[in-house]
């Protein structure tokens, strides 16, 4: 697609091309009629303006505040700690494991299958008699809350039956809110 140019440059109402006089005035040097006209004088003012804005802008460097730095790598520390290892049962010799957060995203997208709960959190611990399982959700759908818990703990079983070769000895559900 063709853009049209057009054959004259815009121009202010005295004639001049406001692209003459914003160049002129960003180099300071305006001429003897740009001085005059008040037409020219707004133009030169309005890039004048922008360009100490700019200017300003370009100049400002804010240091972030003191804290900042510490905090953030705070936060990155308690990130950066490797997750403990979920034994998985398998088939033959050796032995293999998967990141604890490898498992809690796991159980947790198997919860996204069953519709009318979005699963939030999900903490794993070892109990007395196993693996245990604590799910937090939101109730987004009609679905009863006990018939929905019931549907969310077959999901999770069947996952952790499936992918990591557990039977879970416990799985909690605490509804936290309804959408």
């Amino acid at each position: 697609m063709a853009v049209d140019r057009p054959s004259e440059p815009e121009r202010l109402p005295c004639g001049t091309p406001p692209d003459e006089v914003a160049e002129h005035a960003l180099r300071g040097t305006p001429t003897e009629h740009e001085r005059g006209c008040p037409h020219c004088r707004a133009v030169a003012e309005y890039h004048r303006v922008l360009a100490r804005a700019g200017a300003e802008l370009a100049a400002e460097r804010p240091e972030p505040p003191p804290a900042l730095v510490g905090s953030v790598m705070r936060a990155v520390r308690s990130q950066a700690r490797p997750d403990r290892l979920i034994p998985v049962a398998a088939p033959g010799p050796g032995r293999t494991a998967v990141r604890e957060s490898a498992a809690r995203a796991l159980l947790v997208a198997a919860c996204d299958a069953v519709p009318g709960a979005a699963v939030g959190r999900c903490r794993l611990a070892d109990g007395p008699d196993g693996l245990e399982i604590a799910l937090s959700a939101h109730l987004t759908g009609t679905v009863p809350a006990p018939e929905l818990a019931g549907r969310l703990r077959t999901a999770v079983r069947t996952a952790a039956r499936e992918s990591l070769g557990a039977d879970p000895a416990r799985i909690d559900i605490v509804f936290t809110d309804i959408d």
